[in-house]
């Protein structure tokens, strides 16, 4: 009782000195009052809301006693007669408190220090180009959590943010700037009127076939019957040959075709008498099948039947105006180093040691008049050469025709298989030497 009483005069108290700050205090002062009343009560043995619990009845609005609150909660709370003293309270101007700088914008876009958290994205946005692009700044900002405002009075402290790291710029690959250059060249196209080497009937010219068209050459094909033989004929080289005219005449030789077609991809012309891979067609050796008229022919012993004008003429039709190479093995009757009434020798110095490997061509003269120049150029190159008089009527090979009916400069190549290449090479050498 006491106790209330003496808190009922310092309620009064500070209500006193509050009047003086306005409307506030005043009512401070009237609650004052009703304290000190309500005190009376109790002091003089008024029944309250706690004393009706003792009748076993608690009265509408009546406040549970604390002993009914369970566990710790009931020895905390304040009972009937405890006294709380309450902190003083200050009705005078708020404490002004420190305003937080404003972080500017770009410094949320600046990457943390090496040692502060951070979450790194699992994925960010890619541009045109295909560089992994940084998240933005306002993205970043949206994504870190919400910090709660610090309470008035309170210390201001800055919690760290976690701010994505940006991600690595990948560089792309480099672009070759021509790429044109490195691309494989396109495959020309195919000259008007001209075969396709894959559907050839030639073994030698299908197999070939890729080759022809990758140099854009003119494949044609034409045949004859003549004696109860069909002879065919093959033709490749470009629209307009820039070389000499190689004629083979033995289609059993694969390497030889090869090589001369490799000289008709640097402008000579290819002539060649398709035999079904063999040396020999029907009993006849096409090598020996020229002449046009039973005259010329009279002294062939290795053509049945003779002439054979169809053939020669088929042949003729073939060949541009110009030198006509073809290829023969070694003649031991035939040498450089020897020099007789009608066949002169030349050794190339330092050329083949073998005298029989030569350049054989002829002519209805002993001197022609280019054949100085020519054997200069071809002695330039290290190639034996014999020079050959003919007498006519001549004969049935190519030597003997192509001399008689002027068809061109005849070069007979005698070498070996081996020796053939490196011959070839030499001999346009030395002609394209005499342009």
């Amino acid at each position: 009782m006491t106790q209330i009483g003496t808190a009922a005069r310092v309620a009064l108290s500070r209500a006193f000195r509050a009047t003086r700050q306005g409307a506030f205090g005043a009512g401070l002062l009237s609650l004052g009052l009703m304290v000190c009343l309500g005190g009376g009560a109790l002091a003089q043995g008024s029944p309250s809301l706690f004393d009706a619990r003792r009748d076993g009845v608690l009265p509408p609005g009546a406040i549970r006693p604390p002993e009914d609150v369970a566990g710790d909660a009931a020895a905390n709370t304040p009972g009937v007669g405890d006294v709380v003293v309450t902190p003083e309270l200050s009705f005078g101007p708020a404490p002004k408190t420190p305003e937080m700088p404003e972080v500017p914008a770009q410094e949320a876009a600046t990457p943390p220090a090496d040692d502060t958290a951070t979450d790194i994205p699992s994925a960010a946005p890619a541009d045109a180009e295909g560089v992994i692009a940084d998240m933005p700044a306002d993205a970043a900002q949206d994504s870190a959590p919400a910090e709660a405002p610090a309470p008035q009075g309170a210390p201001v402290t800055r919690t760290l943010t976690k701010r994505p790291l940006p991600r690595p710029q990948v560089t792309p690959d480099p672009v070759d700037p021509e790429p044109a250059a490195k691309a494989p060249s396109a495959k020309p196209p195919r000259p008007e009127g001209c075969a396709d080497p894959a559907k050839s009937r030639d073994a030698d010219v299908a197999r070939n076939a890729a080759r022809i068209d990758g140099a854009g050459l003119c494949l044609q094909e034409t045949g004859i019957r003549e004696h109860g033989r069909n002879w065919r004929f093959t033709r490749i080289g470009a629209a307009v040959p820039m070389g000499p005219t190689i004629l083979l005449l033995d289609d059993s030789d694969d390497a030889t075709f090869d090589l001369s077609l490799a000289a008709a991809t640097q402008g000579a012309m290819l002539i060649a008498v398709e035999t079904g891979e063999a040396r020999i067609l029907d009993g006849q050796d096409p090598a020996r099948n020229f002449g046009a008229t039973p005259r010329a022919t009279a002294s062939c012993t290795g053509m049945s039947p003779a002439p054979s004008p169809l053939f020669a003429q088929g042949i003729a039709d073939l060949i541009p105006q110009g030198p006509i190479l073809a290829f023969a093995a070694p003649d031991p009757d035939l040498s450089a180093a020897r020099t007789t009434d009608r066949r002169r020798g030349t050794l190339a110095p330092g050329g083949a040691a073998d005298p029989h490997s030569l350049v054989l061509t002829a002519d209805l003269t002993a001197q022609a008049a280019d054949l100085p120049d020519l054997v200069a150029a071809l002695s330039a190159q290290g190639l034996n050469a014999v020079h050959q008089r003919l007498d006519p009527p001549g004969g049935c090979t190519l030597l003997d025709h192509a001399v008689l009916t002027k068809l061109g400069r005849p070069l007979i190549l005698h070498a070996g298989p081996s020796a053939r290449a490196q011959m070839l090479d030499a001999v346009v050498m030395a002609l394209r030497s005499l342009k």
